[in-house]
């Protein structure tokens, strides 16, 4: 089971489909259609557990940092939207 490490130090199970949520919010955000939004986030997410194979545990900081920068490479403004997301909102 991979194990995800949050800033509190606290760790707790790594869960995808937090992953997929997250992405298809920040592609809802920037008016994708929800079919769109869906392709995209099951792509990330995709990427995300084949980061994770090798792995046993990971920061929270490691993984936005991965899921971020593969959603920039298929959609620039909602990489931007999930990586600001605390910002912005």
């Amino acid at each position: 089971m991979k194990h995800v490490v949050k800033r509190s130090g606290s760790s707790e199970a790594f869960d995808s489909r937090k992953v997929y949520a997250s992405v298809y919010a920040s592609c809802l955000a920037v008016h994708e259609t929800t079919e769109t939004a869906e392709l995209v986030a099951e792509k990330v997410t995709k990427e995300v557990n084949l980061w994770l194979i090798p792995k046993t545990e990971v920061t929270v900081t490691d993984l936005r940092k991965v899921i971020s920068r593969h959603l920039q490479e298929i959609n620039p403004h909602a990489g931007f939207v999930y990586q600001h997301h605390r910002i912005l909102w």
